[in-house]
């Protein structure tokens, strides 16, 4: 049972997609979750999952984590502060997207290019037009092989999502200890 279980954890994890689908998959997510956002039978709290659970197979939130409190510090937690490290940080960005959709009301999404600056990545650079305003945004993908293409950092406006938490989580670190960090990532 605890095999069947694992398999089916493992299955669970994000997995990717194709270099050449990344345009068409990104797409797809948001005009999906724009149908979500403007379905009037389903809550603000069902709306809010359908969407997270919508880019969930394409974020690797593992990595997100690692980067964001930096490798060194992150080998040096032992495997259960990693593991509540990683689960909460997940958790805190699935928790801020989240809110942040019962903002949208009309924006477009457009995607304006794919680039491979290397071998192993690739960066999708979009935009949000709003009220006459334009929003970038850019997901950084990485080649995770078998698992696929997946997101590692998301900039919006020019500011990443990692390097903002990374500056954050140093001093808390520093401070604090892990244990700090985790009661941080719980209160956003």
């Amino acid at each position: 049972m605890k095999i069947i279980l694992s398999i089916l954890l493992a299955f669970s994890l994000a997995f990717g997609v194709e270099i050449n689908e990344i345009k068409d998959d990104v797409a797809k997510r948001v005009e999906n979750s724009i149908k979500i956002l403007n379905d009037k039978s389903l809550d603000e709290n069902a709306k809010q999952n359908a969407v997270v659970a919508q880019f969930d197979p394409i974020f690797d939130y593992e990595l997100m984590a690692k980067i964001s409190l930096g490798f060194k510090n992150y080998d040096a937690l032992n495997k259960e502060e990693q593991s509540a490290y990683v689960k909460n940080f997940s958790q805190m960005l699935k928790r801020i997207y989240a809110s942040r959709l019962k903002d949208y009301t009309d924006e477009e999404f457009i995607i304006d290019s794919l680039e491979q600056p290397k071998p192993q990545r690739a960066v999708l650079n979009a935009h949000l037009q709003s009220k006459g305003k334009r929003y970038d945004v850019t997901y950084k993908y990485y080649n995770a092989n078998e698992r696929g293409w997946l997101v590692y950092d998301v900039e919006i406006v020019g500011v990443s999502i990692v390097q903002t938490y990374k500056g954050q989580f140093a001093d808390v670190l520093k401070n604090g200890g892990i244990n700090a960090v985790i009661e941080a990532l719980k209160a956003q």
